[in-house]
């Protein structure tokens, strides 16, 4: 089980790979990954971050009527900048690529994830995101909202999912 956090992280990797061209290095296509958690016994994937042209980003009320599109870049939310670094210290020595051989076993790509998340402290960390998986999609063409508030729940991940690329 994993904490939002710590599956925000997780999406968080997963996105940045995708935008920076890993993901399609690894999995020799160009297609978006998503995390896959089974939540009262349904199986659904989504988004825990919103991430768009290298940046996260969320919508906040600033006021009564008005509310503002936050951007976050990749420093500003110090515990995945951390992450991102570790990561590519970890996996992208000197900064190339290429020691990420092909592999189309999404599997391997999991447990990586399941691993690095838990080489840093995230639970102590700030993280100005609100705790939800949006953009929901039932596996098994079951019904339900698009997005769930998961407030301080610890979330079954079981799987990644390809999805059909949209402009990131």
């Amino acid at each position: 089980m994993y904490s939002v956090k710590e599956a925000q992280a997780m999406d968080y990797l997963l996105k940045r790979m995708q935008y920076n061209g890993l993901l399609k290095r690894i999995t020799g296509e160009n297609s978006e990954l998503k995390l896959v958690v089974e939540c009262n016994n349904k199986y659904l994937s989504g988004d825990f971050i919103k991430y768009q042209s290298g940046v996260v980003k969320q919508f906040e009320f600033n006021g009564p009527y008005e509310h503002e599109n936050m951007t976050y870049n990749n420093q500003s939310i110090e515990i995945f900048n951390q992450l991102w670094k570790s990561f590519c210290n970890h996996y992208l020595p000197n900064n190339h690529s290429a020691t990420f051989k092909r592999n189309e076993d999404l599997s391997v790509l999991l447990e990586v994830l399941f691993t690095h998340v838990k080489t840093v402290d995230i639970s102590n960390s700030a993280i100005p995101l609100r705790p939800l998986i949006m953009n929901i999609e039932y596996l098994n063409n079951e019904l339900g909202p698009s997005f769930l508030y998961l407030g301080e729940k610890e979330i079954d991940i079981v799987s990644i999912v390809q999805k059909e690329t949209e402009s990131l």
